[in-house]
């Protein structure tokens, strides 16, 4: 990523990076000093503990969606798996 060459940060994206656990943003970017939103705090905790979002988890879990998470979100599947943990 272009944009953490210098940053403080830097090593730790590499290595997370080249673990397949960040992957960064569609246009080639990982923003490194933006926020996490919820949905990629999920799906880094989720590749961390090598759980992936489960489309069955998921639909199994939509009485309780989040109002505010789309169906078609790019992460729901993440969202609503982690959310199914007990």
């Amino acid at each position: 990523f272009a944009d953490t060459a210098g940053h403080w940060a830097e090593k730790a994206v590499r290595l997370l990076a080249s673990r397949g656990i960040l992957t960064g943003y569609p246009d080639g970017s990982f923003r490194p000093d933006q926020p996490l939103t919820r949905a990629e705090t999920v799906v880094l905790l989720n590749r961390m503990l090598g759980r992936s979002g489960v489309p069955g988890e998921a639909a199994a879990m939509q009485e309780a969606a989040y109002k505010d998470l789309p169906a078609g979100h790019w992460a729901y599947a993440e969202i609503m798996s982690a959310a199914a943990i007990q």
